[in-house]
């Protein structure tokens, strides 16, 4: 797949999945940032990756 392709993939699933989860995690464990978004960014490379 082209670079901007993967690109846009990333993107959209973070939309659907990682924006609501991560809201989650910060309304519950505000102290949690960083892992939630670092988290977040891994899983939405694996299921890029997966689909490549």
């Amino acid at each position: 797949m082209d670079f901007e392709v993967l690109y846009i993939w990333y993107y959209v699933l973070y939309d659907i999945f990682a924006k609501p989860l991560i809201d989650v995690v910060l309304k519950k464990f505000p102290w949690k940032e960083v892992l939630a978004g670092s988290f977040i960014d891994r899983l939405c490379y694996a299921v890029i990756g997966s689909a490549v």
